[in-house]
């Protein structure tokens, strides 16, 4: 019987990005427990992965969604453990133990969302007026930073658990042969294409640098699939400019990786970010940062120098003093097991 399955993982939202980066080293975790009901996204890939317990595919259509509810509220019992993934409860819930784990940081922040189509505009507008419609159903909500916590409380009046936490599944080389590997490029970008990723911003500070005659390497992360105007844009700055940046695309995680590691430094100019993933990779890794002057990188990490993202001229001024001194972590960063006997204490 479903309704007898003592934990329930809620993420029907999930299939990309960060939260996938989260997600599927919470669901290998758990895969030997019988105990638990998986809630996901059928375009998430869970390739190898084979869990005792019980899964429920949900499509990404408006009907199958509202299917998916009202199939949870006749099954979820007061008793249950539900942790949602993707930053909001099921609409219907129940239960009295209801923990959610918030990511989005624009479902939370009041800041302007000019950048934004109109299209995405409208859709984070009603996922801000749902999550806050939702919030008397929570028992809980868990972020990962200081920032998101005094967002998440101005916003919602509710207080938060802050819990960094990561999987760092990177196959992590020795120091010795690390440092005896070519360096191919001077700065690494790891980031998806939405516009608080400051792309442009990134791409006239290197045009600037051009100008100077200071030619520094960059890779840039971005997948061409789901950013095609963006990488297009990208491609067509570089050609025209004679810029000395690479673009890679459609990459694994090990390659991700390989690329970290073929780096002397992370650039990361990003505007807004809930926790910032590359940050704690490339620290990891031992890479220098060299990032936004904004409290959620410092929230995580003490960088090695930082710039104003909104100058071009600060982030290229930045670039040509860089020295690549090493970054360190700012806080601990727990793994997905201590994020689930966390989640789940008695």
């Amino acid at each position: 019987m479903l309704s007898d399955l003592k934990k329930i993982i809620y993420a029907p939202n999930i299939h990309n990005g960060g939260g996938e980066v989260l997600l599927l080293p919470l669901l290998q975790a758990l895969e030997s427990s019988e105990e638990i009901l998986y809630v996901l996204d059928t375009r998430l890939k869970t390739e190898g992965w084979n869990p005792k317990g019980t899964v429920i595919k949900v499509k990404s259509s408006f009907f199958s969604r509202i299917y998916m509810e009202l199939f949870l509220f006749k099954i979820i019992k007061p008793c249950q453990q539900l942790l949602c993934m993707g930053n909001f409860p099921p609409i219907f819930a129940r239960t009295r133990n209801l923990t959610v784990f918030v990511q989005n940081c624009f479902l939370v922040n009041q800041e302007v969302l000019n950048d934004f189509s109109f299209f995405i505009r409208c859709r984070i507008k009603i996922g801000r007026w749902l999550l806050k419609f939702l919030t008397p159903k929570v028992s809980r909500f868990i972020v990962q930073t200081k920032t998101m916590a005094f967002q998440l409380k101005r916003t919602l009046k509710r207080e938060s658990y802050i819990f960094p936490f990561c999987e760092l599944t990177f196959d992590l080389i020795k120091k010795e042969a690390e440092n005896s590997q070519k360096k191919h490029y001077d700065f690494v970008y790891v980031a998806s294409g939405e516009p608080h990723k400051n792309h442009k911003k990134l791409l006239l500070a290197w045009i600037k640098l051009a100008q100077l005659n200071y030619i520094p390497s960059l890779c840039i992360i971005l997948s061409k699939n789901r950013y095609p105007r963006l990488y297009e844009w990208i491609d067509s700055i570089v050609k025209k400019n004679c810029l000395n940046i690479e673009i890679r695309s459609e990459l694994s995680r090990q390659q991700i990786a390989d690329i970290y590691r073929k780096s002397k430094a992370l650039i990361y100019p990003s505007k807004h970010e809930s926790f910032g993933l590359p940050l704690i990779e490339a620290v990891s890794i031992g890479l220098p940062v060299l990032a936004s002057d904004l409290s959620y990188v410092y929230d995580v990490i003490k960088p090695s120098m930082v710039f104003n993202p909104n100058s071009s001229d600060s982030i290229a001024f930045s670039v040509i003093n860089f020295t690549y001194k090493p970054a360190s972590f700012k806080c601990k960063i727990n793994n997905t097991v201590n994020f689930l006997n966390q989640v789940f204490k008695d």
